[in-house]
């Protein structure tokens, strides 16, 4: 008891500056103390976070991981953590489809691509889902749209039923039967070379999955498939080369080339306007068929007396264009395939005093190179004859009268207007 007394009095003799200076050491050393802690904590963080990304990398699917105890103060910085590392994708974005059937294949081969090599870049089932149906346009996106909304609603996001749908709508689901008929069909045209041949019969050898047929049976096909020149021009070849489908393709195409070269390959004027007449063949005529005439369903336009001599100097060069011309100008290319409209004979008189194209109406345009068909004249029109009169200033015509139903036009009429 007198100890304890003896240590309070010593206490008590203690300055209060002196007592000020060791508390006020005290707190500054405990600062840097949690000051280092806490830098510790931070490094050991960062170690950990770098280890467990180069884990990652070495491993092809991540692996579960225990969760490392962190202190309370560093929770922030476990939060931002991430557990799996975010690819970039390797492919470019898909185009859009918009539901051109020509374009279907390639668009679900890239499609389908694009969710094979990139699929954790893209993510999760609802994201590739998403992806795709984005990748949508115009009607195929609508003609899906009531699928993805039910998707949507059940949480199922099923991209292979999308894609199958899909396959419905725009496949050619008899693609390879029809391909195996082509190929027993499919001519050489008379005066086609063989380069431009070879890509089509080449396609339906795909269509029809006979890459892997016999080289006899390609063969087979494509002699078949010769015109007769190419025949020919095949005897004496070596058979050594063109005993293997490859190597009668490559002699085909270098005859060809050779072919070509010396004017073998020539079309007939006849042939270009046609557009009936693919790959050079030409129609031939049966024995003992005649060839109706149908000069009286076109166009007839009879002048008036002041202008007969001028129509009818410029009518054996109009009568040349009956099936359109192949013309180049981007305002005619809309017109390219179609079959101008039968008007009545007033028209026809406005047009030539004005100085219009007598087949579409169009000002800039002549009957020689208009690029419409010749039209169709109906049933129950006739003939007349108008009087020519002064006519005043007009705008200037662009839109070109067009014959809505095409489904009369005949390849052996005649453009008689």
């Amino acid at each position: 008891m007198n100890e304890v007394t003896n240590m309070s009095e010593d206490n008590n003799d203690v300055r209060p500056d002196v007592l000020s200076a060791l508390v006020a050491e005290i707190r500054s050393l405990r600062e840097e103390n949690a000051r280092r802690n806490a830098e510790l904590e931070e490094r050991f963080t960062a170690l950990e976070l770098n280890q467990q990304q180069i884990r990652l990398s070495e491993l092809p699917e991540p692996t579960p991981s225990v969760t490392p105890i962190v202190p309370i103060e560093d929770a922030h910085v476990a939060a931002t953590r991430s557990p799996h590392l975010t690819k970039r994708p390797k492919l470019r974005d898909i185009p859009k489809f918009g539901g051109d059937k020509s374009q279907w294949r390639s668009w679900k081969l890239e499609t389908e691509g694009k969710l094979r090599v990139d699929k954790e870049a893209i993510g999760d089932a609802e994201g590739h889902f998403m992806y795709v149906f984005m990748s949508l346009e115009g009607k195929a996106k609508e003609n899906v749209t009531t699928f993805a909304e039910m998707q949507t609603e059940k949480r199922t996001f099923d991209v292979t039923e999308l894609l199958n749908r899909l396959e419905l709508l725009y496949g050619q689901r008899d693609r390879k039967q029809r391909a195996t008929r082509n190929l027993h069909s499919i001519k050489q045209g008379e005066n086609e070379p063989f380069t431009s041949f070879y890509p089509r019969f080449e396609r339906e050898i795909a269509n029809a999955n006979a890459e892997y047929w016999p080289d006899d049976s390609k063969i087979s096909y494509l002699q078949e498939a010769l015109n007769d020149k190419m025949k020919a021009a095949l005897i004496g070849s070596d058979p050594s080369v063109i005993s293997n489908y490859v190597g009668l393709a490559k002699r085909c195409d270098s005859l060809s080339s050779q072919m070509e070269l010396l004017g073998q390959w020539k079309r007939p004027r006849s042939n270009t306007k046609n557009p009936d007449n693919q790959g050079g063949q030409v129609a031939q005529k049966q024995p003992g068929q005649k060839t109706e005439d149908r000069r009286e369903d076109m166009m007839e336009w009879e002048p008036t007396p002041q202008a007969s001599s001028q129509v009818n100097a410029a009518r054996t060069r109009r009568d040349k264009n009956t099936y359109g011309y192949q013309s180049k100008r981007p305002e005619d290319q809309a017109l390219l395939g179609k079959r101008a409209k039968w008007v009545e004979q007033a028209e026809m008189d406005a047009r030539y005093r004005e100085g219009r194209c007598l087949r579409c109406g169009r000002d800039n345009c002549r009957v020689e190179r208009c690029p419409l068909a010749a039209p169709i004249r109906p049933g129950n029109a006739t003939r007349r004859t108008q009087v020519n009169v002064a006519v005043p200033s007009r705008p200037l015509v662009t839109i070109a009268a067009i014959e809505e139903d095409e489904d009369t036009a005949s390849p052996s009429d005649e453009d008689s207007d």
